[in-house]
């Protein structure tokens, strides 16, 4: 979904309200870019969406179990966050007054400084940008490498720790897989001794040989006498 005013409009986007009460209440999917202010109750309940809004009023991502919020111009209403159990928020600080517009209570406020969450980030912005022509955003991608050092990322207590259990646990198994591969490995390259007699031989790989006298040369039965005169076998 986008919304944007009209590209006539003579009025700040950013300062405007555009969209209004309760916006996205539990939302379970897709994505949202909002030019414009959103009013009170933005993205309640969210348990899925990707929205992206330049401000919002009181009371914003409350009760949140899952999807990402990103507010861009840093005005936010008060209690922001309260209830928010899963999901993230990304917010634009540059006046560091958005701590005390939060609701503390089970949620965390970190810098954006992981890789992948700096990338995800860029991203939306500039998905943000190419659907509704934000000022703010662009000032945001011109200046990016200072400007990414001013969002706090509003992380929930609960679900960051339930992130981390996930990693550990999935790490646990791949590090048992390899120990388990390295192990079959050897086993495979490791050929057992051949057995001599009930003796294991150490040192000798070939198959021993086995003598087998219960079959006899018929050749050999009476050759001499077959090879005399008939005469001196009669003697």
């Amino acid at each position: 979904i986008v919304i944007r005013p009209e590209k006539t409009a003579q009025f700040i986007a950013s300062k405007n309200v555009i969209i209004g009460n309760v916006a996205f209440y539990g939302a379970t999917g897709g994505k949202a870019f909002i030019n414009g202010v959103a009013a009170e109750r933005f993205c309640v309940r969210n348990s899925g969406v990707h929205a992206v809004v330049e401000a919002v009023g009181d009371h914003a991502c409350e009760y949140m179990t899952g999807g990402v919020v990103v507010v861009l111009d840093g005005q936010t209403g008060r209690n922001f966050g309260a209830g928010m159990s899963g999901g993230v928020a990304y917010v634009y600080n540059p006046l560091k007054t958005f701590e005390s517009r939060c609701n503390l209570e089970m949620v965390d406020l970190e810098s954006v400084e992981e890789k992948e969450d700096v990338q995800f980030l860029r991203n939306l912005i500039a998905q943000h940008h190419k659907f509704t022509d934000s000022v703010v955003a662009k000032e945001i991608l011109d200046s990016w490498e200072t400007s990414v050092d001013l969002f706090v990322k509003v992380f929930p207590i609960e679900y960051k720790r339930a992130l981390k259990q996930e990693r550990e646990e999935k790490l646990t198994v791949e590090m048992k897989a390899r120990e388990t591969a390295a192990a079959e490995s050897v086993s495979k390259d490791v050929l057992p001794a051949p057995v001599m007699n009930g003796v294991t031989s150490k040192h000798s790989t070939s198959s021993p040989k086995v003598e087998d006298d219960s079959v006899t040369d018929i050749e050999n039965i009476g050759g001499p006498l077959l090879s005399q005169p008939a005469k001196a076998r009669r003697q």
